[in-house]
């Protein structure tokens, strides 16, 4: 997979401009700290797929409840302009018990199957 040009993290540089999407194929956010506000300027956003991925207790937890809900509405205004956000929760999809960590879980296979079937999908292998 090192061929695909992915970058981890919120696309924000340290100012909190958007970072130019040149050579970017795709953003797969996996818990992010935030979103891109979805008041705000969305055309860096809309050229590439978005996925978030969210692992379980995430809507229960006083600290992450608030940044799924952002990420939740940046999706929302994203759609209509022509983005592919998608946010992925995985204890929508059946898939629950995942910390923060879910790459390090017991049932970390799971979650990795559905971010690279995601890649797959949207953006395909040496793309970009």
């Amino acid at each position: 997979m090192g061929d695909l040009p992915l970058r981890h993290g919120t696309p924000r540089g340290a100012s909190g401009h958007a970072l130019s999407e040149r050579g970017i194929a795709g953003i797969v956010s996996i818990e992010p700290g935030a979103c891109p506000a979805a008041s705000g300027d969305l055309k860096p956003y809309l050229k590439m797929p978005m996925m978030v991925l969210w692992g379980d207790y995430v809507d229960t937890s006083p600290r992450w409840a608030p940044r799924l809900k952002a990420c939740r509405e940046f999706a929302e205004a994203a759609t209509p302009a022509g983005g592919r956000v998608q946010n992925i929760v995985l204890p929508e999809l059946g898939i629950k018990g995942n910390s923060h960590m879910l790459m390090q879980d017991d049932n970390s296979l799971e979650p990795a199957d559905r971010l690279l079937a995601w890649i797959d999908k949207n953006i395909g292998r040496g793309q970009g």
